[in-house]
């Protein structure tokens, strides 16, 4: 009997990840559409994005743009395949304009926590 692969449906994606860019990033899933803030610590880069979630391949496919609080004003499409193990993680599969992160995990699902990054991330701006 042939075995057959089944995907492992992702859970709703809000929350904050940690990205390989150095990044820290918002993300808020409304329905089938996934949207998010990003930033580094040092506002270097700030972002945000728009994507569609495919249930059936667990990938999202969208488009993101730098906004001027960061340095950077790039934009372009962005595609991500997601996997739900012990924790969410979101890969880059494609990207134009530039975009640097490729590696997104969640830290955490609670609200206390985006505050907690946030407040943190506001003090080194005021610095």
């Amino acid at each position: 009997m042939l075995k057959k692969n089944v995907i492992k449906a992702l859970p709703n994606l809000t929350g904050v990840y940690d990205c390989n860019d150095g990044g820290t990033y918002y993300l808020r899933q409304v329905g089938r559409i996934l949207w998010w803030f990003g930033e580094d610590d040092n506002a270097g880069f700030t972002n945000v994005y728009r994507g569609i979630i495919n249930q059936t391949t667990n990938t999202i496919t969208g488009t993101w743009a730098d906004v001027p609080k960061g340095e950077n004003l790039g934009s372009g499409r962005l595609t991500l395949k997601g996997t739900a193990n012990d924790t969410v993680v979101l890969d880059r599969t494609f990207v134009t304009g530039g975009f640097g992160g490729s590696k997104w995990t969640r830290v955490s699902t609670s609200s206390k926590k985006v505050n907690q990054k946030f407040n943190t991330a506001m003090k080194k701006i005021k610095k």
